[in-house]
């Protein structure tokens, strides 16, 4: 990815604080300058998390002004998707996933309001050009290209000028791409429609300016309706502002004029409230001139009819009226009627290359760029192969050899060939299906996802693509839900059916699926070792919410528990023996009755995700658990978030079909699922969406308790439960696991060792960033400590996990630690992804960690 060396030409405004009221607008953008600058990804994705706003071109000077004179060079084109297409849709695009820097959700995004009734996905994505442009025609020619090339399709443009101010937003969810910069041809088609089109508005304007009105006194019209009747904007109907409708009839109407009606337009626009910078950036700039294109006088008498009646004509001047029995021409001032198309550009041997049409040969002796190579020519021609024009229905391939494969296949052999290779890892060799070789397995589901996205069954829409691929997958195995048709039937009595079957007492049912969220670091996975231990049966744990639950060793069962660690990472096994270790439970019996199925970096097999192969081993494995008389008694999955695919997002519609399998599969075997979750960001809720909680049994909420090893146990739903009170669970301690109720609990006790060990290596972790802060600040005297926010990008992960003495930690306990200490006022995550760095909070040191005390590690 181009993160760190692709330098972006933009210009920063660090007076925003993301989107203000409209009122408040102009105080804050006269607060600050436009500084053009040029940095990296990394840095722009910082100053847009930050809430700041930006324009993705660099502005010839610095201002407090936007204006499109001032546009410099720019080598960004910004797209913005309001609404038009889910986030996940747009990142399953091929072409975006291969040319798409980084894209960032707006405040509206997923929100309701009065304006934006559905909440859909709004977002912003950033592509980068790879070279230094300039001019406001080739940005929107490029803009267009870009759109049309991607098979994107969106309905608003407002990203074709360069000059867009971009709002930041503090809250906002990064992705980013491989972010390969947009192929020479693509940039070198642009600039000939560029071109053409400049040649065009040439002779536009040449026509304009010698070709005078039908009538020599439409102009006067039209200039006396605009000056004296015409209401201003912001008077129109409903008293909003008219800007985005009436106000843009207004000006395209008298631009057609060209300068004669230039004057009493601004004359009229006055009236309605508009800043003087409108009209200043009306006659310095070109926009007067584009807006005159599509439009005529005729429009502005449409306008006066519509507000004064069909008689609008008696609000003229006696000598402007028409003659008795004629109306004012209802034909526009133009050299060409709204409703023709543009003419044929002419045909220029010099400039004219059909886009798309060849891919010339890297050997061949043609004109190509030093700068391009073969790979770059592989890639082109695979952005056109996926994202070609469709072939018209009377035009077949002229032999089989010229056809491609898909399209010789149904929708539904596509969709068979796809869900052979997901499940089973097979492809088909004729008429059989054979193993794929493992290393072309990746790129064989994207090749057949892209052609199942083109077909037109699909139409770009991965979600349709997994919910049928789901119910192949129900299909094969059985497990098809019935439609409504076949819904049960029943005349209930009132009297109470078969009690619910407990695996732990009022805390865990059979069969049913199970939710545990909580924070980073409140102890999840210590809860879920602690359920594994608890379902087998062991004897030796105390009892469990005050249940009672074990009574000695008649009830030591010996059921089977399958812990899908993949949130333990590539050191899966390191990390879950230190969790057994600290937890007292290092081999204890009850461990033979566990399997864990962890992440082997040795032997190179990835970890347990949602995917239809791994989903088919879960399936095989309770099958097969079942046919030997020991079937397996819970699923713990930890967590919901590690097992979410990268092309999926936990939460959305796709994601909760994939559950809603996995939970029907336990449920076939009668065993019980746990899902181990995180919290929303306001600690209220599971992640995701609603139906993700509506859907479970039970849903609990853990909360770590400050200052103390204990996590509080809140149940915010059981079916079939009959205690719900809150619990203070101690899992660190030496003879099991135990509670008490919160009322209950002794405030006095001493300092507990566990988080006193936990305390200390915070502290080590705020060592180690305190050093690296001086280390900058002694390295870089030249820097004012205003600038240092911009500069100093702080430590990763693994370089503060190097430099920690005296207080070791587990990479996920490192990870627990840094998550806590974000959320405080110490210090902050910049970046996203393996680009996550971890530094002091640069804007708000404050008391607890003075300036002094941060250099005194190293001295002068």
């Amino acid at each position: 990815m181009v993160m760190a060396s692709a330098q972006l030409l933009v210009s920063l405004h660090h007076g925003f604080r993301n989107k203000p009221a409209a009122e408040r607008f102009g105080l804050i953008n006269d607060s600050s300058p436009w500084i053009p600058a040029e940095l990296d990804a990394l840095a722009l994705i910082d100053h847009i998390s930050a809430g700041k706003a930006w324009i993705a071109c660099k502005l010839a000077a610095a201002s407090s002004k936007r204006e499109e004179d001032l546009a410099g060079d720019w080598n960004l084109i910004v797209l913005d998707v309001d609404g038009d297409m889910p986030l996940e849709q747009f990142w399953a695009n091929p072409f975006v996933a291969r040319h798409c820097l980084f894209s960032y959700t707006t405040p509206s995004h997923q929100k309701v309001t009065e304006k934006n009734p559905e909440a859909l996905d709004r977002f912003r994505a950033i592509f980068h050009c790879g070279s230094t442009l300039s001019g406001i025609e080739l940005h929107r020619q490029l803009y267009a290209l870009l759109i049309e090339r991607s098979g994107l399709v969106l309905k608003d443009n407002c990203g074709d000028k360069p000059e867009r101010l971009w709002y930041g937003y503090d809250q906002a969810e990064i992705r980013t791409g491989d972010g390969t910069p947009l192929s020479w041809d693509l940039i070198e088609d642009a600039k000939d429609a560029a071109a053409n089109e400049e040649a065009a508005e040439a002779q536009r304007a040449h026509e304009r300016a010698h070709a005078g009105p039908t009538d020599d006194k439409d102009i006067e019209r039209a200039a006396y309706l605009l000056r004296h009747v015409l209401k201003p904007s912001g008077l129109i109907g409903d008293g909003t502002d008219g800007y985005e409708s009436y106000w843009i009839r207004v000006l395209n109407a008298a631009a057609s004029a060209g300068a004669l009606l230039f004057e009493p337009f601004m004359e009229w626009s006055s009236k309605g409230g508009h800043h003087k910078d409108e009209a200043r950036r009306l006659q310095r700039g070109k926009r007067w001139d584009r807006a005159g294109r599509r439009s005529g006088v005729a429009a502005l008498f449409a306008m006066a009819k519509e507000q004064l009646g069909p008689n609008w004509t008696q609000a003229l001047p006696a000598e402007l009226r028409p003659s008795s029995g004629t109306q004012p021409p209802q034909i526009i001032y133009s050299h060409r009627p709204a409703t023709e198309t543009d003419p044929p550009r002419p045909f220029d041997a010099s400039k004219f290359r059909p886009p798309g049409l060849r891919i010339p040969d890297p050997d061949e002796n043609t004109h190509i760029p030093d700068a391009v190579t073969a790979q770059d020519l592989k890639a082109i021609a695979e952005d056109r192969r996926i994202f070609s024009a469709p072939r018209p229905k009377d035009a077949e391939p002229k032999s089989d050899k010229d056809k491609p494969e898909s399209q010789e296949l149904s929708i539904d052999e596509q969709l068979n060939r796809l869900y052979h290779l997901r499940a089973h890892g097979l492809i088909q060799d004729g008429d059989e299906l054979i193993a794929a070789p493992q290393e072309k397995i990746d790129s064989l589901d994207r090749a057949m996802l892209s052609d199942l996205l083109e077909h037109k069954g699909y139409v770009n829409s991965p979600g349709e693509v997994e919910r049928d691929l789901l119910s192949l997958f129900r299909r094969e195995h059985g497990m098809v839900r019935n439609s409504h048709q076949d819904c049960a039937r029943k005349t209930l009595d009132g009297k109470a059916g078969p009690k619910v079957r407990w695996l732990v007492d009022n805390f865990i049912m059979a069969g049913r699926e199970h939710i545990i969220h909580a924070k980073a670091g409140a102890g999840k996975t210590v809860l879920a070792c602690h359920l594994a231990r608890a379902i087998t049966g062991d004897p030796t744990l105390t009892s469990f919410l005050d249940s009672g639950f074990l009574n000695g060793a008649s009830r030591w069962k010996r059921d089977r528990v399958i812990f899908i660690a993949t949130d333990m990472g590539e050191g899966a096994e390191e990390n879950t023996n230190t969790y057994l270790d600290r937890l007292h439970m290092a081999g204890l019996p009850f461990l033979e009755q566990v399997e864990w199925w962890l992440q082997d970096a040795e032997s190179g097999k990835p970890p347990w995700t949602l995917s239809l192969h791994h989903i088919t081993r879960l399936i095989q494995y309770l099958e097969g658990m079942q046919h030997q008389g020991t079937p397996v008694a819970a699923v713990i999955i930890d967590s919901m978030k590690a097992v979410c695919p990268e092309h999926m997002q936990v939460g959305n519609q796709a994601f909760k079909a994939y559950l809603d399998l996995i939970a029907d599969i336990c449920s076939r075997f009668g065993t019980s699922l746990i899902w181990i979750h995180h919290t929303s960001g306001d600690g209220s809720r599971a992640q995701g969406i609603q139906r993700i909680s509506e859907g479970a049994g039970a849903v609990f909420r853990l909360e770590k308790q400050k200052d103390s090893r204990q996590i509080l146990l809140s149940v915010e739903k059981i079916r079939g439960g009959a205690k719900s009170r809150d619990l203070l669970i101690d899992p660190f301690a030496v003879d099991g696991l135990t509670f008490s109720y919160p009322q209950d609990a002794d405030q006095g006790d001493a300092p507990d060792p566990v988080f006193q060990e936990e305390d200390r290596r915070k502290t080590a972790v705020l060592d180690v960033l305190r050093r690296d802060y001086s280390r900058f600040r002694l390295d870089h005297p030249e820097l004012h400590a205003d600038k240092h926010s911009l500069h100093y990008l702080g430590l990763s992960k693994t370089q503060i996990q190097d430099a920690i003495d005296g207080a070791p930690c587990s990479e996920k306990q490192l990870r627990n630690l840094l998550a806590d200490l974000a959320d405080g006022p110490l210090i902050e995550k910049k970046g996203h992804g393996k680009a996550t760095t971890y530094r002091l909070r640069l804007d708000g040191i404050g008391p607890q960690l003075s300036t002094g005390d941060i250099f005194t590690d190293l001295g002068p």
